[in-house]
């Protein structure tokens, strides 16, 4: 486990946030959602968006949310996360990849970002960025999922249940987070319920096990063959591998 360095300017998550850079990952801090903080609510929830283009994509996806639990949203990594999600949305964007996805499916667009020696090289050099990008962005994740376990651990949120709902590389932060809660003694009962949406995280993954254990409710693990984004990205990082 790391030793990170948090400020605590007031009770509860709110009042947390990192008081220095730490383990390189760059930001990390709670924003309250609603109305609905102390009200002595029973549950917490903590929401964590994946791909974002400003800020205010780390609360706009959870606005809408009535399920009468006191919700945050955690705000990560917002340069790195930026830069990726940009980086994707170009590519997906183009002349080329627009003229794909006329022609087919999500099949026939990732069967031709895998044939890489066929590619223009000004997409060729947009793999190279997203890969770069990616790669910096999923080692943050997985250095904020551990913060995350601090956090619990410290009891900020209170003696109350935790539900953890994140997408895409947020989602991963919160299965990197479980991780880590099974190293721990005591730590099964923190979280109550987890949902991932589109988690980069391989199925086959030997850690999932450990990380179901660490819930003690429900556990949705959902993705769809249509996520684009999360395609294009492990694709290029394929690319970069292959090539």
């Amino acid at each position: 486990m790391y030793l990170f360095v948090f400020l605590a300017a007031g009770a509860g998550l709110t009042g947390t946030k990192m008081a220095r850079r730490v383990g390189s990952v760059d930001g990390f801090e709670f924003k309250a959602i609603g109305e609905t903080h102390n009200q002595g609510r029973l549950g917490v929830e903590i929401l964590i968006s994946g791909f974002v283009f400003e800020e205010e994509d780390f609360i706009r996806p959870w606005d809408g949310l009535n399920d009468n639990l006191e919700r945050y949203a955690l705000q990560w990594e917002s340069k790195n996360l930026i830069a990726v999600s940009t980086a994707i949305q170009d590519w997906l964007t183009s002349r080329i990849a627009m003229e794909l996805m006329k022609q087919g499916a999500m099949m026939t667009v990732m069967s031709a970002l895998l044939t890489a020696l066929a590619w223009p090289a000004t997409l060729l050099a947009a793999t190279d960025f997203i890969d770069s990008t990616w790669t910096i962005a999923i080692d943050r994740s997985d250095k904020a999922g551990k913060l995350l376990a601090e956090v619990l651990l410290g009891g900020l949120q209170g003696n109350r249940p935790v539900t953890l709902v994140g997408y895409s590389l947020g989602a991963r932060v919160i299965y990197k987070c479980l991780e880590c809660l099974a190293e721990t003694e005591h730590s099964a009962e923190l979280v109550e319920r987890v949902v991932l949406l589109g988690a980069p995280i391989p199925i086959k993954d030997e850690n999932w096990e450990a990380a179901r254990e660490m819930v003690s409710g429900r556990f949705v693990n959902a993705y769809s063959r249509n996520d684009w984004m999360l395609g294009v990205a492990f694709r290029a990082r394929y690319i970069k591998l292959t090539y």
